[in-house]
């Protein structure tokens, strides 16, 4: 829009290219200039392209105006033919130089046309406008038609088509989200790969088996099936963009980039269905199992706040990645930026001062402060979505009468802060993929893996008004717990005991105690934790000290030759058999327990009889 004219005797593009206005319409033209105002952040955004104006003006009147933005490159040419394209509202009709060459703009200020038509011309950007005074909107666009013929006729080269660097953006994007990767996850994630607590494995053990074979198939696999999961979702975004193209320039390269696309989507489908294995489906769906007047409020609170971390979620990322395309690209981001600019100055206030600011930043700086902006958006959000993850967990509140799981989980309430490095099947969403903290709570990721027995369930910490991640847990009195933990462990179809404890307080002796002596099935599995080195062997040497002179763990040390090893079960008269690996990791863990599960389960079920226990 022409802001501020000065008369005067400016030739501008006239002298230089010898064209006016009087080579499409005859009439006394005069020759005008403007100066516009710009602030320093528009400038910033222009100074790639430096602009020459020509205005004239006809009595009618009609006004007339060329601009030549002069690029050091085609390519900066495009870009900034980009911006202006995004402001472009759709032709309803054929462009003047051909589909996808030139673009227009047309407003209607105080009752007159304004028609703006511009496009690329080798490194120039060419813009053709006219102000048509009286003129309907149809002759205005005539008029604007013929002069933008006749202008680019009167400069060297033809206009050329607006080249959409999609494709070459979004290359740059996974290229920088891989670097990215690379150095907070990938090369910390081998150093610790190569840093791994090794152990000894046991020579020819009748009853130890080792799993490390299986657990690094079965890890390689879920990589593989991970791989082509995020090769669909590429695709996905791909079809996305092509499909977005073809909207604004029907190219066939973009129609037959989307149809293989699309097909590759569907191939690529076909095979995550095949490489997928049951040991990858690691998540529970939530189900209220909450007793108790606040159990309604507790789920609506959860829900609530997971949608809003997931929503708050996906306007960061895509902030980020509408940054970071414009950026290079040249589209909405700059515009805006342009417009912002230009409405707020000569305002007043902090805003004003904050949008040239910003603006005056340029692009790439404004690009890398969203990005810093969204990893500490990103961060919170964890912390929130933790928060809510806890308002979900299950809770059995003890209203009426006894809960009988399936299996039992006892540990000493300080196990609850033990942690594991956590595959990529466990981090599944945006915020466990984005999450640079990779580990997750050894309960959450390993024991819940015995829900494949049935239902699992353990005591809630006292004092705690949320539960802990993992199982599900059942609230108990701080006196008088010990028969309602008998009961439950008479009932259950095995007991699961932490035997890495880091301290044994009088109420875990108690149930190690009352497995030993009282419980009838003695059908116990026991799980070593995930501890570094020397905590991992002072913890079992803690447990073999509490559990010595027991008879069912009498023997235990000689099913466990290793600190190797991960699970022990025991089979009334056959004894404790163990599974293990060389290294500790959530997939060796998965394959143990998997094993041991496959092997205990049958024998127990057919040496299973009625239960008896004595009170505690």
């Amino acid at each position: 829009m022409i802001r501020l004219m000065i008369c005067g005797v400016f030739a501008g593009l006239a002298m230089t290219t010898g064209w006016t206005p009087a080579a499409v319409e005859p009439g006394p033209w005069e020759v005008l200039s403007e100066q516009e105002p710009m602030p320093p952040g528009v400038i910033a955004l222009r100074n790639k392209c430096p602009q020459d104006l020509s205005i004239w003006q006809r009595p009618d009147p009609l006004w007339v105006a060329t601009k030549v933005y002069t690029c050091a490159s085609p390519t900066e040419a495009q870009k900034l033919a980009g911006i202006m394209r995004s402001n472009a509202s759709p032709v309803d009709r054929q462009p003047v130089f051909g589909v996808g060459i030139d673009f227009q703009t047309v407003q209607r200020p105080k009752n007159q046309w304004i028609v703006d038509r511009f496009w690329a011309q080798g490194n120039l950007v060419l813009v053709a406008e006219a102000q048509c005074g009286p003129h309907d909107q149809a002759t205005c666009q005539r008029f604007t038609d013929a002069v933008a013929r006749s202008f680019a006729e009167s400069l060297p080269g033809a206009p050329s088509p607006w080249q959409s660097t999609s494709l070459n953006v979004l290359t740059g994007i996974l290229a920088l989200g891989g670097f990215v990767w690379l150095m907070s996850v990938g090369l910390p994630g081998l150093i610790r790969y190569l840093r791994r607590d090794r152990y000894p494995l046991p020579a020819q053990h009748s009853a130890w088996t080792d799993v490390s074979r299986v657990s690094w198939r079965l890890r390689w696999q879920s990589f593989a099936w991970g791989t082509l999961v995020g090769l669909r979702r590429t695709a996905v975004v791909l079809a996305v963009v092509l499909a977005g193209t073809l909207l604004v320039v029907r190219t066939p390269a973009s129609a037959v980039g989307l149809v293989v696309t699309l097909g590759a989507i569907a191939g690529l489908t076909v095979l995550v269905r095949r490489v997928w294995r049951p040991a990858f489906g690691t998540r529970r769906r939530w189900r209220e199992v909450r007793d108790g007047a606040g159990s309604r409020w507790y789920l609506l609170g959860g829900l609530a706040i997971l949608g809003i971390t997931r929503s708050a979620l996906l306007f960061v990322l895509g902030s980020v990645l509408v940054a970071a395309y414009f950026e290079a690209s040249g589209g909405f981001a700059s515009a805006l930026a342009i417009k912002l600019a230009e409405t707020s100055w000569g305002t007043t206030g902090f805003w004003n001062y904050y949008l040239l600011t910003i603006i005056g930043m340029g692009a790439e700086q404004a690009a890398g402060l969203v990005g810093l902006i969204a990893v500490a958006v990103i961060a919170l959000l964890l912390a929130v979505d933790q928060f809510g993850r806890r308002l979900l967990m299950p809770t059995v509140r003890r209203a009426a009468g006894t809960p009988t799981p399936d299996v039992l989980y006892l540990r000493n309430f300080g196990d609850d802060k033990l942690r594991l490095r956590a595959s990529r099947i466990s981090r599944r969403g945006l915020l466990g993929r984005l999450s640079p903290w990779r580990t997750r709570p050894f309960e959450s990721l390993v024991i819940r893996r015995l829900s494949a027995a049935g239902s699992v369930l353990a005591v809630n910490e006292p004092g705690l008004v949320l539960a802990s991640h993992g199982v599900e847990k059942v609230r108990l009195p701080a006196a008088g717990w010990e028969p309602v933990v008998a009961e439950m462990a008479s009932q259950a179809k095995f007991v699961v005991v932490s035997a890495t404890p880091t301290t044994i307080n009088p109420g875990f002796a108690a149930e190690l105690n009352f497995l030993a002596t009282t419980l009838g099935h003695q059908r116990i599995m026991l799980v070593l934790g995930s501890w570094r080195r020397d905590r991992l062997a002072a913890n079992w040497q803690r447990f073999l000290a509490a559990t010595a002179g027991l008879e069912l763990f009498s023997g235990v040390e000689s099913a466990c030759p290793s600190l190797a090893t991960h699970v022990l079960v025991h089979i009334p008269g056959l004894g404790w058999q163990g599974w293990g690996a060389e290294a500790r990791s959530e997939w060796t863990y998965v394959v143990a327990i998997d094993q041991a599960l496959q092997y205990a389960l049958p024998r127990w079920e057919g040496l299973r009889e009625p239960a008896t226990t004595d009170d505690v």
